[in-house]
């Protein structure tokens, strides 16, 4: 008898644990990771695939926009998932993970990422010469901020070394400064937003060369290149 009773209590506990649900929560948190942007965070387009073992392709779980701090997808069973998502330079992305508890999954994804390595442009910083100076010039209007005159950065190759100077003030610029600088360019020549009444101008012009680029940035701040880009060479010196 004492054999069957235990018979039926591991019976029991067996459909129990059949019985328990193995399904999880996300939530996508949007997230500035190179710039410490706290003006505007866009609520970027996403959609979630689940990745199936025994199929070729994926399966489209949803696809929507983050419109605010509380958006979570629940009812996701367990295994792997990955999201595609748009970034502020209009270019897909994807993160990776799994769902294997039932707590609360939070993946972040970077709204400001972009792979440096993959430019195709030949830069203005980097044709640079010896003797030339390369104006970075902002210029920007909005319905009640427009600017008097375009501010302007000055950028001067000498001997090798590259200099600035902003405001009549001079700065030395060390490598690590030069790259940010390159990976400037990069992404003023990236796909940016329109839409928005505020316009933000950018203007490459090399004095010596006449060559110029132009690009006009209608993301409403989303990128605020220029401003990033004195706080990260000029203003932490």
């Amino acid at each position: 008898m004492r054999f069957i009773i235990i018979i039926l209590l591991l019976a029991f506990v067996s459909c129990n644990k059949k019985d328990i649900p193995k399904n999880g929560r996300l939530k996508i948190i949007p997230k500035y990771c190179k710039y410490d942007n706290i003006i505007s965070i866009p609520a970027p387009k996403f959609k979630l695939f689940k990745k199936e073992e025994n199929n070729s392709k994926n399966k489209l779980i949803t696809e929507s926009e983050i419109r605010n701090d509380n958006f979570t997808i629940s009812n996701l069973e367990y295994g792997k998932y990955y999201v595609e998502y748009i970034t502020i330079y209009n270019q897909k992305n994807f993160i990776d993970f799994e769902i294997n508890k039932s707590t609360l999954k939070e993946v972040k994804i970077c709204i400001d990422d972009l792979d440096y390595n993959e430019n195709k442009n030949v830069l203005m910083v980097d044709e640079l010469k010896n003797g030339e100076t390369l104006i970075v010039e902002f210029f920007h209007q909005g319905c009640f901020d427009t600017y008097d005159k375009p501010v302007q950065l000055y950028i001067t190759k000498k001997n090798g070394k590259f200099t600035a100077k902003y405001y009549n003030r001079k700065y030395n610029l060390s490598n690590p400064q030069i790259k940010i600088l390159r990976e400037f360019e990069i992404e003023l020549r990236s796909n940016h937003s329109a839409g928005c009444s505020s316009i933000d101008t950018y203007r490459l012009f090399n004095k010596e060369s006449r060559r110029a680029y132009e690009v006009s940035d209608g993301s409403c701040h989303e990128w605020n290149g220029f401003e990033n880009l004195i706080k990260m060479i000029i203003s932490k010196k």
